[in-house]
């Protein structure tokens, strides 16, 4: 059955009895098939009809053609039946195997059993073209549970008169004029703000959505399309002031047109039902390739006006939502932070605009940003999330200005939502400011920030205070599982992931090189890891299984320079990190691990020491007095169950030492060893310690000096607890280290401590 126009489903041929081949002697008689002619009628009034709108067009007028079969079901038993040759275009005779019983199912197309007909999905609709094509479309009708089959119309008059009733789909179709310059159509979709569409013929197929696809879809110099869409069989109704939207997919473009009918309106079954559109009705379209900018719908961004797009339809304090969908070169652009209010704006102008932004694995190459912005970066100030991008290429200029190329500022203290960065690459970016500068993001500040798997890879990162590889200065975060090898460069607070840190809690991060580089005088507070480790109410961060390796750490002049961090103040916990394969060139109170640490003064403080670190291999050249493989001045502090096998080159500089260099105040040492050559050539100097200059507060206790050469200590201050230690090289150092007590639990004995 289809309509005058086009073809609705293909011919297929039924024989009408199969005989098979026997040996005469086998041979049976069989009853014959009881074959049946029936009559079928199209009744015009009800299937011929016009479109809701009746400006728009005809209907469609379904029509019987050669090919054509119903089937006829009662109970389990099912008959197709097949056109006779003379039949007329609304009346037909059909022939098949006669079916009996007391209520009939009449389906057309075939199908097995009535309820196969619920099975039919619309999904997935395919038109060729743009113009008047409708050969995709099919006629779908059931007569159910009627009494009779010899004669009948596929009607709902005559499915009431006989018992049964009777269902049949219906056709959408869109006549639109798009804007100009739109070449190309891929997809037309009508969507509500509810599931209010029937996608099949079952009852609960319901869907917020209908969509039509357009193969061959190049538009005319008028821009104008034709397309037809098959309905279900029930009749969905619209309730008046429904959000519409009409989406037109046209190459990298998105159109998009709402409607919202003043009353109720419906797409009937067994009808033409019609959206006419004309260019005008796309005015606020076209600014993404798709969504609405919500959750469930995120704005499809495509090209780089898709991104450019992002800033002006941000909104203060509501929650935006952007998805990538293609790799983005910026190449050209001058970028604006998304939330940022430019330097000639109103500075009481609030940063209050929330960002979601999913990069869906995709690449953004080629992000520049000059200093004329506040917070140079991608985001600006970032409130939200931004998650599975790459940043490739980017080139941030931030000035004064708090930089990075992610977010030059994430979270503040007046704004407090859940803010996160995860699953992000910065690669071969430079970013250079003369403070609070990273590579990934410049400054994280208060509120509920986290910021989870996350790499910065080849990237250059150059400034003045608190810069580092990864973030300039972390005052409040979770951090975890991320990573940086920038090259990093500065004159204070410098690290190669942070610059400096408040009370953050950093897990299983790491700092790979190449190179941080310190280069002024004064207290550099620097490190390969993390420059200043600083403190908020004496508390401070929390740094577990974090690690440096591989890198160098260049600094001539100043102080406070160690292998993981310058400078860790009261509160500040280190546990199982470590330090491997380290160069460092240092200035005054430098060491392998920690240059200065204050990070705690007893075992009653909540918090704070360092536990179970180490310090593996590499080498550190002093440049002033107080150098140490692990420590060059630990004065309030706790130290346990370390070690350090770096070299230490004390050149002609006082305190120097195998594992700390000057050791004084309130101090705790104990359970720790120091392996590396130690060599100097003034004093005091110790394959352990060169300088105990504490009191009766200063703790050495159950340490292992490794050296035939050198004495454990250079110099001990009278009334300094320096006991219970080893010095030497007899036997291994596990054997002495079992020696002393050192915990199994921690150490492993039955292999070589190093």
């Amino acid at each position: 059955m289809k309509t005058r126009i086009s073809t609705f489903i293909s011919i297929a041929v039924l024989p009408l009895a199969l005989f098979s081949c026997m040996k005469p002697a086998e041979w049976t008689p069989q009853a014959p098939v009881q074959l049946k002619t029936i009559r079928a009628v199209i009744p015009g009034e009800v299937t011929k009809v016009a479109p809701v709108d009746t400006e728009s067009g005809t209907g469609l007028d379904w029509n019987w053609e050669e090919g054509d079969k119903i089937s006829i079901i009662s109970g389990d038993v099912t008959a197709d039946y097949s056109i006779r040759p003379g039949f007329e275009a609304k009346t037909a005779s059909f022939i098949g195997r006669q079916v009996s019983g007391g209520t009939y199912s009449i389906a057309y197309p075939v199908i097995e059993t009535a309820a196969d007909f619920d099975k039919v999905s619309l999904l997935d609709q395919q038109q060729k073209g743009i113009g008047d094509d409708k050969s995709h479309l099919k006629y779908y009708a059931l007569l159910k549970d009627v009494d009779a089959y010899d004669s009948f119309s596929f009607s709902a008059d005559w499915a009431a008169t006989h018992g049964g009733t009777f269902r049949q789909n219906g056709v959408l179709r869109f006549c639109l004029t798009l804007p100009e310059g739109t070449t190309l159509v891929s997809r037309i979709t009508l969507k509500a703000d509810s599931p209010i569409f029937h996608t099949g013929f079952a009852e609960d197929a319901l869907s917020a959505e209908l969509s039509i696809g357009i193969t061959e879809g190049t538009l005319g110099s008028d821009r104008s399309i034709t397309a037809w869409m098959i309905t279900s069989c029930f009749d969905d109704a619209i309730p008046a002031g429904t959000a519409l939207t009409v989406n037109v997919a046209a190459g990298e473009v998105t159109w998009n047109a709402d409607i919202t009918p003043a009353a109720e309106k419906t797409i009937k079954s067994g009808y033409v039902n019609a959206i006419t559109l004309d260019e005008s009705a796309w005015s606020s379209a076209g600014r993404y390739a798709d969504g609405e900018g919500t959750l469930e719908s995120p704005w499809i961004i495509k090209t780089p006006q898709h991104l450019l797009n992002m800033r002006d339809d941000m909104v203060s304090k509501e929650m935006r939502y952007f998805s990538l969908a293609a790799d983005i070169d910026m190449t050209g652009v001058e970028w604006m932070p998304l939330n940022n209010i430019p330097n000639d704006e109103d500075a009481t102008k609030a940063y209050d605009k929330y960002l979601y932004f999913d990069g869906c694995g995709h690449t953004i190459r080629n992000l520049t940003v000059g200093e004329s912005v506040n917070y140079p970066s991608f985001a600006g100030v970032l409130y939200g999330t931004i998650k599975n991008v790459i940043f490739a290429d980017a080139v941030i200029a931030g000035g004064s200005n708090k930089s990075g190329v992610v977010a030059g500022y994430m979270g503040t203290s007046q704004e407090f939502i859940p803010n996160e960065i995860s699953g992000v690459t910065v690669k071969n970016a430079t970013v250079t400011a003369s403070r609070h500068v990273g590579a990934l993001v410049g400054q994280v500040a208060t509120g509920e920030n986290t910021i989870t798997d996350c790499h910065v890879e080849g990237g250059t990162v150059e400034g003045a205070e608190y810069a580092g590889g990864f973030s300039g200065y972390i005052q409040q975060a979770t951090v975890t599982a991320c990573s940086s090898n920038a090259e990093v460069s500065g004159t204070k607070h410098v690290g190669g992931f942070v610059g400096k840190t408040d009370t953050p809690a950093l897990t299983g991060c790491w700092y790979y090189g190449p190179t941080v580089t310190i280069s002024a005088t004064g207290n550099n507070q620097s490190g390969g890891f993390v420059g200043y480790a600083g403190k908020v109410n004496n508390l401070g961060a929390t740094f577990t299984e974090c690690y440096v390796k591989g890198s160098s750490l260049k600094m001539s002049v100043g102080q406070r320079i160690g292998g993981f961090t310058g400078q860790a103040d009261l509160g500040t916990t280190f546990i199982k990190c470590y330090v491997e394969d380290v160069t460092i060139e240092g200035g005054q109170n430098s060491g392998g691990f920690v240059g200065v640490d204050y990070s705690n003064t007893s075992d009653l403080v909540p918090g704070g020491g360092i536990y179970q670190c180490h310090v593996d291999g590499g080498s550190i050249t002093a440049s002033a007095a107080n150098c140490g493989g692990f420590a060059g001045y630990p004065e309030k502090c706790i130290i346990e169950n370390c070690y350090s096998s770096m070299d230490v080159n004390g050149a002609g500089f006082a305190a120097i030492g195998g594992f700390l260099g000057i050791c004084k105040g309130t101090v705790t040492v104990r359970y720790c060893y120091g392996s590396g050559a130690v060599s100097g050539t003034s004093g005091p100097i110790g394959a352990f310690v060169g300088n105990v200059d504490g009191d009766a507060n200063t703790h050495i206790n159950s340490c292992i000096g490794w050296s035939d050469s050198l004495p454990f200590a250079g110099n001990v201050k009278a009334g300094c607890d320096v006991s219970g230690n080893y010095c030497g090289t007899e036997g291994t150092v596990s054997s002495q280290a079992a020696a002393l007590g050192w915990d199994p639990a921690i150490w492993d004995f039955s292999a070589k401590l190093k």
